[in-house]
C-alpha cells in the first residue's frame, strides 16, 4: 500500500512520555507498507503489517502482527504485537512496544467473555480488562465490564492502579 495524509497540529505537544516535542504546524506523510493475512474462516489466522515513511517531522517504521487461534466455537486465543521506531532528529528517537493477549470465551450464541490483557512501554501499564455480554433477547444486550491496571515500577514490580466495574444494558424499543 502507499499512501499520502495531511495534518495540522495547532499547538505544540510532547510524545512518547513527555519527551518528544512536535511543534505547531502543518504536516504531509507519506507511508508505504505491506499488508498479509490469513483467511478469518481457518482456526488459525493471522495479520502481519509493516510500513515507513514520513512522522511528522521526522520518519517511523512500524510493524504489527496478530495470530489467532479458534480452539472450538466455544473458545478463541490470540496474540498481538505492535512496535514502531520513530526518528525525529537527534535526540528525539524513541521505540514504542505494545503487547497483548485475548481469551475469549462463547458458552452460547447470547452468553461471552470477552478478555484482554495489553502491556504498552510508553505508559508502562499493564491492563486488563473482561467483558461479559447477554443477549437477554434479541437487540437488548447486557454488559458487565471488569478494567483493572498495574504500573511497572522502576524495580519491575507491578503496583495496582486502578480497579473498574461498569454495568451498560442496550435495549432497543420496536414500535
Amino acid at each position: 500500500f502507499a499512501s499520502r495524509r495531511f495534518e495540522r497540529i495547532d499547538r505544540t505537544f510532547t510524545l512518547f512520555r513527555g519527551t518528544t516535542d512536535v511543534a505547531a504546524g502543518d504536516y504531509w506523510a507519506s507511508r508505504v507498507g505491506i499488508d498479509l493475512s490469513t483467511s478469518e474462516g481457518r482456526p488459525w489466522n493471522g495479520f502481519f503489517s509493516a510500513s515507513t515513511g514520513d512522522f511528522f517531522d521526522g520518519t517511523s517504521d512500524r510493524m504489527s502482527a496478530d495470530i489467532e487461534w479458534r480452539t472450538s466455537a466455544l473458545l478463541h486465543v490470540g496474540v498481538g504485537y505492535y512496535t514502531s521506531d520513530v526518528d525525529l532528529g537527534p535526540g528525539r528517537r524513541f521505540t514504542t512496544h505494545i503487547g497483548s493477549a485475548r481469551v475469549d470465551w462463547h458458552f452460547s450464541p447470547t452468553l461471552s467473555l470477552l478478555n484482554l490483557v495489553q502491556f504498552d512501554n510508553e505508559s508502562n501499564l499493564l491492563g486488563w480488562q473482561s467483558r461479559l455480554r447477554w443477549i437477554y433477547s434479541p437487540g437488548c444486550d447486557f454488559f458487565a465490564v471488569l478494567g483493572t491496571t498495574w504500573l511497572r515500577d522502576e524495580d519491575e514490580s507491578l503496583v495496582p492502579q486502578q480497579q473498574a466495574l461498569q454495568f451498560k444494558i442496550a435495549h432497543t424499543l420496536r414500535f
